[in-house]
């Protein structure tokens, strides 16, 4: 870093390397952002989940499209003004839907509140808010080369404007899912003692968040790694590979949960070996022991969090 702009520190052959990487990840993006998109008009959903997720996909798709470039956008300054708009607007869209998801199950589930109300509220601040400081940038003249894509060339600016979003919806998102896992972890386990069958819709909730979060860790940990390491005023390299090869895949990671190919995969090539419900042939419940008695309100409450559960939002 020269003088507050970011100055390129890779050699052509590691520019080269970091290029294809960055072409090959986005156009992966790419296929999986339209395949949701074409797996949510085939299916015709309309669920407050499922539009809440098409949104994501669309700022992904749109985000990945400005990332395909690389550093081929360079010497074009009017698309390099592009690439970095797009970027800056698309990649904080992104992270502020992902966050929107998260707090909304939180709120369905173990709040108990109902979300409907509260989608357009949502798209005004999770788009709005990224073109009011994308347009912000552009009038202080904040966009440029900035290592493998145009972006913002003052590194004293990624944090306020964008990585500070970045870090809020990591710790908002890990709260709510480590949260929603516990809530769901003990209506499994109060379900199974009624009935291990009703388990089964609970366990797909509970797999299917755990790939919420890992999706979303792995796409921005190597990226908010690169980032801290280059404060010390220096490029690593492998960082920078990992950066671009991670951060253009959100979409394509999303296609695996929101579009149902991971439990596909699940199913065809019994990646799960231990399974999460409960059966009458597991060893957490015995098939000759009766059901444990639970008290009118415990049923209560737990018929109230499968109903929750198993509702259109969550599936």
């Amino acid at each position: 870093v020269h003088g507050g702009t970011f100055a390129m520190t890779y050699t052509e052959q590691e520019t080269y390397v970091l290029d294809v990487t960055s072409h090959v990840s986005a156009s992966l993006s790419l296929a999986g952002c339209a395949f949701i998109i074409l797996r949510f008009i085939y299916l015709r959903q309309s669920t407050t989940f499922e539009r809440t997720v098409l949104q994501l996909t669309i700022a992904n798709f749109l985000g990945c499209i400005g990332m395909s470039g690389g550093s081929d956008t360079f010497r074009h300054k009017a698309l390099c003004s592009v690439q970095a708009w797009s970027i800056q607007f698309f990649g904080v869209a992104s992270v502020m839907w992902t966050t929107a998801i998260a707090l909304m199950t939180y709120a369905a589930v173990v709040k108990r509140i109902k979300v409907e109300e509260w989608e357009t509220s949502i798209s005004v601040v999770c788009w709005g808010t990224p073109f009011a400081l994308s347009i912000l940038l552009g009038q202080l003249h904040a966009y440029g080369p900035a290592s493998v894509w145009c972006w913002i060339t003052n590194p004293h600016l990624w944090w306020p404007y964008f990585y500070c979003f970045v870090i809020t919806a990591w710790v908002i998102d890990l709260f709510c899912y480590i949260s929603i896992l516990k809530s769901v972890d003990r209506t499994i386990h109060a379900l199974g003692e009624i009935d291990p069958a009703l388990t089964i819709p609970h366990s797909k909730t509970l797999k299917r968040f755990n790939a919420y979060s890992m999706v979303f860790i792995l796409s921005w940990l190597p990226p908010l790694t690169n980032r801290l390491v280059s404060e010390t005023h220096r490029e690593v390299f492998w960082l920078a590979f990992l950066h671009v090869m991670f951060l253009p895949l959100q979409g394509f990671l999303n296609a695996f949960v929101y579009g149902g190919i991971l439990e596909y995969l699940n199913k065809k090539v019994r990646w799960c070996r231990k399974p999460l419900l409960y059966t009458p042939d597991s060893p957490h419940v015995s098939s000759s022991s009766q059901p444990r008695q639970l008290s009118e309100t415990m049923r209560r409450e737990i018929r109230h969090s499968h109903v929750t559960l198993t509702q259109p939002m969550l599936r």
